[in-house]
């Protein structure tokens, strides 16, 4: 029988531990987030230490061999407790841990130095071997977690094992001829070192998987976590389909509401332009109807945002006159600047190509937000608008400014000035008003239509709006020149520097010889001087009025002589003529007013015939419609409309009056030739009244009518569902004449 004695037990015990603090140690590496593992890796160290220090008892000094060897000792085994605390609880009672520990090291100093005893040093640490085990217990106990059950009964095997024998080692320090570790070779002390080793491997075991399991807890509560998002994420996201929908249906609705009485309102200041008006009552009545306009863009500009949000918004693709819409988009704006203080100049010297294709609309709602931006910032100075066009590779590119002098924006809050809802700061909006979409919805037209927008500014100095869009060239129809091409001797007398400048290039365009004078002793100088065709005087010069100037002029000039006013003039273009100018032109110049030139410059004056009111009035004579609207106010617009297209109307109220009026007419003489279907009426709406007729209950010679519907939607999906009920056309309301003559011109005959 092979016989171990206590020094190879002792070998044996040292490798073991050794072997449990290499594997802690690296436990601790590959978790270090997890701060228990740094105190179950230190402890076998420490109890590798005191091993060492037992078996070399013989040459260490008495304060390595009794003190310093038995604290490593019972160190060891508290930071395996305050491992488990750490592990189990995240909350350490370091001052009790503290205290026990002083406490012990207080008694093992006396035991070694005042009252020198071994059994009292090994009853001492075996006492406390105990207390620690079952403070061990305890806390497995205490704080034990499902996850933890495993790992917990391993350590507590590993205790229990190490309690027996510490009690049994314990009770063998009061048997008479008691002697020194070393020397003793009985089978307690051999139990004893054994117990420790089979401890250890039950603990390496035991908090490995503790360390394992908050891994394992966290992973579930991760996958958990994942599963509540992903629920979470599903039902946020019906919701927000639901509100989308939801705020698509209100903003429909709104639009239809605000719309119908709009229409009421535009349509009449349509008719009222259309009367025989002095130049002041047309002013008052573009002004009233600038105003409309501005609060149907307001509308448009809430349901483009909507659309841009859903990524629905689309894009035209029409014919367009360029110096027709340029025109009448800045001669409408130059109502709303203040022209006593604020100089509105448009540069379009360098716009070449005059007809296109693309989305006239969508590019007249850049440039007017951007108009709108300057003339709302801008109190004193100038506005420049400066388009130009060029051919590239992909197409025509419109590239452009819109400068101004106004408040300006500083470089840190460039940043949000195309962000959504978004002004410089509250007072802001408080002082200028305003939604703050019209610039984000700018930036998203400008990028629809393969371009982009940037900002140069400085508080304080001013802003510069640059922007580029592209267009299709129309090859269909061969660009009509809008200048007179032949040299003309022009004066021009402006004391602006960039409507002085603007205007010559503009006009040298033409073909014409310009100079130019900034004041009216410069303008005299000239002439005297020179011979010149015709004279395009400001009214405004150096702040005084050139009314009278005409006098001056016409003693050393033959010159036809223009005045170029603003509309701050109260005079009208009678008052001017009748002081011996030949025509009077508002500022700023733009290609509809250089097509007036023309008429000054006989020999290259080619007017087109342009139809008289007459003429427009008989448009579509002889030829009959039925008009299916609810709204009273909305029904005298459109007969107001009809009638000076030389049509006859019958009206219905609703879908169901419609096909008793389709039943009952019976004159061959005047058939009605289209319908004209509100989507939204009482009793019977415009979709089901559409499906009907095309059923054949409005008469089966009418089952192919053209139908075109007249609806306030203007969402997108609106023009789909009228054409999917059986209808032709579409028109948004407010109607536009315009749009009306258009859209008739597909079905009727036109004369």
């Amino acid at each position: 029988m092979i016989e171990l004695s206590t020094q190879t037990i002792l070998i044996m015990s040292a490798i073991s531990i050794i072997t449990s603090a290499i594997a802690l140690t690296f436990l601790w590496m590959a978790n270090r987030d997890i701060k228990a593992t740094a105190y179950w890796a230190i402890a076998p160290w420490l109890l590798f230490v005191n091993f060492s220090f037992f078996a070399l008892q013989n040459v260490l000094p008495d304060f390595m061999r009794f003190v310093l060897s038995n604290w490593c000792g019972q160190l060891s085994f508290l930071l395996i407790l305050l491992g488990i605390y750490q592990a189990l609880c995240n909350r350490i009672p370091v001052e009790f841990v503290a205290a026990y520990f002083s406490i012990f090291a207080m008694l093992q100093l006396n035991f070694t130095y005042i009252y020198p005893s071994y059994e009292g040093r090994l009853l001492l640490g075996m006492s406390c071997l105990l207390i620690t085990g079952i403070w061990i217990l305890y806390c497995l106990f205490r704080y034990r977690r499902k996850a933890t059950n495993k790992s917990a009964f391993l350590v507590g095997v590993g205790i229990i094992v190490l309690i027996i024998a510490a009690v049994i080692r314990g009770l063998s320090a009061v048997q008479p001829g008691n002697m020194g570790a070393l020397q003793d070779q009985s089978f307690v002390m051999h139990w004893f070192m054994i117990s420790v080793m089979i401890s250890q491997q039950f603990f390496n075991f035991g908090l490995a998987i503790m360390v394992g399991a908050p891994r394992l807890e966290r992973n579930q509560q991760t996958q958990q976590a994942l599963v509540t998002a992903n629920q979470s994420l599903a039902e946020a996201k019906l919701k927000a389909e639901e509100g989308s929908k939801l705020k698509s249906e209100f903003l429909a609705n709104m639009s239809h509401e605000i719309r119908t009485p709009m229409n009421g309102v535009i349509g009449m200041l349509s008719l009222l332009e259309k009367e025989k008006l002095s130049e002041q009552q047309a002013n008052y009545v573009n002004i009233a109807r600038s105003s409309a306009q501005s609060l149907l863009t307001l509308i448009n500009d809430i349901l483009d945002f909507s659309k841009i949000e859903a990524d629905k918004l689309e894009l035209e693709r029409i014919s367009f006159s360029l110096p027709a819409l340029v025109s009448e988009l800045v001669t409408a704006f130059s109502y709303k600047v203040d022209p006593h203080n604020v100089e509105l100049v448009l540069d379009t010297a360098e716009m070449k190509h005059l007809q296109l294709m693309g989305d006239p609309i969508r590019f007249r709602q850049i440039l007017s937000n951007l108009l709108s931006n300057a003339i709302k910032f801008t109190k004193e100075g100038e506005i420049i608008v400066s388009l130009r066009t060029e051919r590239t590779g992909t197409g025509i590119e419109l590239s452009g400014f819109v400068k101004d002098t106004g408040i300006g924006v500083s470089k840190e809050e460039q940043s949000r000035l195309f962000a959504s809802f978004t002004q410089i700061d509250a007072t802001t909006t408080r002082k200028y008003g305003g939604t703050g979409l019209g610039l984000a919805i700018v930036k998203k037209l400008c990028e629809l239509m393969g371009g982009d927008i940037s900002v140069s500014s400085e508080r304080g100095n001013g802003s510069q709006f640059s922007f580029h869009v592209l267009f299709e060239e129309n090859n269909l129809e061969h660009d009509a020149a809008i200048y007179p091409q032949k040299e003309k001797a022009i004066l021009l007398v402006e004391s602006n520097a960039s409507a002085n400048q603007c205007m010559s290039q503009m006009l040298e365009m033409c073909g014409c010889k310009v100079d130019s004078a900034a004041t009216l002793s410069n303008a005299l100088s000239r002439i005297e001087q020179n011979q010149y065709d015709v004279v395009m005087l400001s009214r405004r010069v150096e702040q005084k009025h050139t009314d009278d100037w005409i006098k001056t002029i016409q003693r050393y000039q033959k010159a036809d002589v223009i005045m170029l006013g603003s509309i701050a003039d109260s005079e009208d273009k009678q008052a001017f003529l009748s002081l011996g100018y030949v025509d009077y032109l508002q500022k700023p110049l733009t290609p509809s007013n250089l097509k007036q030139l023309q008429k000054h410059c006989d020999e290259f004056h080619n007017q087109a015939e342009q139809p008289t009111e007459h003429q427009e009035s008989q448009l579509f004579t002889g030829q009959h419609v039925l008009l299916v609207e609810d709204n009273k106010v909305n029904q005298i617009v459109a007969t107001k409309m009809l009638d000076r297209m030389g049509l006859s109307v019958s009206i219905a109220s609703n879908g169901a009056e419609a096909l008793m009026l389709l039943v009952q007419h019976d004159d061959v003489q005047n058939p009605i030739s289209l319908i004209l279907m509100d989507c939204q009426m009482p009793e019977m709406d415009g979709f089901e009244t559409t499906s009907r007729i095309r059923k054949g209950e409005g008469g089966e010679e009418l089952k192919r009518i053209p139908i075109i519907a007249l609806t306030a939607n203007a969402m997108k999906g609106d023009e789909e569902a009228c054409l999917e009920a059986g209808m032709n056309g579409y028109i948004a309301k407010p109607i536009q004449e315009e749009a009306l003559t258009k859209s008739l011109s597909d079905f009727l005959r036109s004369y």
